[in-house]
């Protein structure tokens, strides 16, 4: 069975080593950012190994009312 981890505002440093251990560990990582198409904020992001198969990015701002609407069918987060 393929697990799932949900990382918050995934842009910064120690997200992305986050993000890259968990897909060298094969998980699937729905991870969210303030812009998915914003490269300077993503590139970093898929270019890590497994990222075609296992990494999914969703818009979300913090602060903006309902953010964790998105991830809220996940049900284990990091």
């Amino acid at each position: 069975m393929q697990q799932t981890r949900q990382l918050v505002e995934n842009s910064g440093f120690i997200a992305c080593w986050l993000v890259k251990l968990l897909l060298q560990h094969g998980y699937t990582v729905k991870a969210t950012v303030g812009d998915p198409s914003d490269k300077k904020k993503t590139d970093h992001l898929l270019a890590l190994d497994g990222t075609k198969q296992r990494l999914q990015l969703f818009k979300a701002e913090l602060l903006d009312e309902g953010v964790f609407d998105i991830i809220s069918v996940v049900h284990e987060y990091v």
